[in-house]
């Protein structure tokens, strides 16, 4: 005979059984809180990156004609122009 088969099957009173529910209620409550936090928080921060390095950089900055630039291309064309003028070191 195995330990297992001696024992009998626990049974759960009325009241232990509703105190599990609650408990297990409590959890899913907090579990899902924890979930709308975390998220609430990568959204602050992809909104963040978004509006401060993203959109400024294609933002409209220069027309020429009916042309349009936007400020990502107008800032490689200046680092592009800085490094072919060779611009001179003062010692």
């Amino acid at each position: 005979m195995s330990k297992k088969s001696d024992r009998p099957k626990r049974e759960m009173t009325k009241r232990q059984l509703s105190h599990w529910q609650r408990e297990n209620r409590i959890q899913r409550i907090a579990m899902l809180a924890g979930a709308v936090v975390i998220l609430a928080v990568l959204v602050m921060v992809g909104t963040g990156i978004y509006l401060g390095r993203y959109k400024p950089l294609n933002a409209v900055v220069i027309k020429v004609g009916d042309k349009e630039y936007n400020l990502d291309y107008y800032i490689d064309m200046l680092v592009l122009y800085g490094l072919t003028t060779g611009t001179a070191s003062i010692p």
